[in-house]
């Protein structure tokens, strides 16, 4: 996806685990390709619009960003991270 660094529009982008969708416990980072997350101030919590989580495009100068997840729950110690795509600023 393809948006101009003038838009305010959201990014949707879906996490899955063990082939079921989630919604609650994500937190999102967006970072130029070649990075990870390895700080928590990189993570802020996305929006759900309609059901899915999304990030709002806005702000963000022209390249390419990264989108990463990690979930976290109170039912077990492990915090996956996943990469979940990516999408440009022109």
């Amino acid at each position: 996806m393809s948006y101009q660094r003038e838009t305010k529009e959201y990014q949707p982008f879906r996490v899955k685990l063990n082939k079921v969708k989630v919604l609650e416990g994500v937190e999102v980072a967006l970072l130029s390709p070649g990075s990870r997350p390895v700080s928590d101030t990189e993570w802020a919590q996305p929006v759900t619009l309609d059901g899915e989580l999304c990030v709002k495009v806005d702000g963000f100068g022209p390249a390419s960003w990264n989108v990463w997840v990690r979930v976290t729950s109170s039912i077990t110690d492990e915090v996956p991270v996943m990469y979940c795509g990516n999408f440009e600023v022109t």
